[in-house]
């Protein structure tokens, strides 16, 4: 995941260099949604039917090669932005694979009792890597140029794929849990589950909002940062880290609150992510705009932690990679997002932007307070 952070810093300011427009910004780093959307389903049957740890091998091997082949165009002087769009899109489809299976993972590594705390525990782990990544993506860019951030990036991809070989878990077998189908009517019948659940069909909206109106602005923010504060990858890096102490933090403390009033608590994170994106845009002054990214992010990971353990408690465990993908599909909703929010961005600034983004979050936030009394009393 810290490869992840540094290599959105890095790949968000260079697209920025090669181009300097918030639409190109936008358009790369939403552009590994689009696989994400269409074969996230596809890897949570693979992660219902195999072994989850062979999924994630798979994936990581994917998501080692695009920064590699990355360094070695920047490294020949190649490389233009088109590179890296469609490297986007290919470790977009690395992540189609990993996703489901790592979250899939939980409930067999520490069991139903456990698991809120896990994903806890989880989301903070990514937390400190939101904390970190930028920061030092920020600052190897800045000293060493995005060929050097590049290498870095191959190098933490290396070790991430040596760990995921080392995780151990007893095997399940599938025979055991249910009968083996093909994998096609596997896949469907996934669907049909969900569908039948309305709860689980709120939370995947509840999730989808957030990609849509809050995770824009990670997207677009090496754009922000410079038509706004004047600033360069140095502050982006910071900028982006506090919202990994936003993170970090909310994790912790949801970690701590357990299994009380959840579904209340995921209400009062999409007003908290709406006000502080509000409050972004309004007071455009650099040192108060990384407080607010601190409260961005806390109310982002809490929104996180929370659907996903509601998500998990709420599915029959042998569906759990399956409904897991499509949770991960709402992210594919990107480059809806993120496309006109760029254009928008070129043509009136960060600001209004930014507001738009805050506005629809917030009113989100209302309807679904207002007419969820099932998901306000929910633990």
């Amino acid at each position: 995941m810290s490869a992840m952070q540094i290599q959105t810093v890095a790949r968000g300011f260079l697209v920025w260099e090669l181009t300097s427009s918030a639409f190109k910004v936008g358009l790369v780093g939403g552009a590994g949604t689009f696989s994400m959307l269409s074969l996230s389903l596809i890897g949570g049957t693979f992660a219902d039917r195999i072994s989850k740890q062979k999924v994630m091998t798979f994936g990581q091997i994917i998501a080692t090669l695009v920064p590699a082949t990355v360094t070695s165009l920047l490294y020949l002087d190649q490389l233009l932005w088109q590179h890296l769009f469609v490297a986007s899109i290919i470790q977009g489809a690395a992540w189609a694979f990993i996703v489901p299976a790592r979250q899939s993972m939980l409930p067999e590594l520490v069991g139903k009792r456990l698991l809120s705390n896990a994903i806890s525990l989880n989301g903070a782990g990514f937390s400190i890597t939101i904390l970190v990544g930028p920061i030092i993506g920020g600052i190897l860019y800045e000293y060493i140029g995005p060929l050097g951030s590049y290498c870095a990036v191959v190098g933490l991809c290396l070790i991430s794929l040596i760990c995921t070989r080392l995780i151990n878990i007893d095997k399940i077998t599938l025979q055991a849990t249910r009968p083996v189908k093909k994998f096609w009517p596997d896949l469907a019948e996934g669907v049909r589950y969900a569908y039948s659940n309305k709860l689980v069909l709120l939370l995947i909206l509840i999730g989808g909002s957030f990609v849509a109106f809050s995770f824009p602005f990670r997207m677009l923010l090496p754009a922000y940062i410079d038509l706004v504060y004047e600033k360069g990858p140095v502050e982006l890096g910071i900028m982006s880290g506090m919202i990994g102490v936003g993170s970090f933090i909310g994790s912790v403390s949801f970690a701590a609150l357990g299994r009380t009033k959840r579904g209340l608590m995921l209400i009062s994170t999409c007003f908290l992510c709406g006000t502080a994106l509000l409050l972004i845009s309004n007071v455009p002054i650099y040192l108060l705009g990384i407080l607010f990214c601190l409260i961005l992010g806390f109310g982002e990971t809490g929104r996180r932690v929370l659907d996903q353990a509601l998500l998990v408690d709420n599915i029959d465990p042998i569906y759990h990679g399956r409904v897991t993908s499509l949770f991960t599909m709402t992210i594919g909703i990107t480059p809806f997002a993120v496309i006109p929010l760029g254009l928008l961005m070129d043509q009136y600034g960060g600001q209004i932007t930014t507001n738009i983004m805050g506005i629809c979050m917030l009113t989100f936030a209302f309807i679904i307070f207002a007419t969820q009394k099932r998901l306000r009393n929910i633990n």
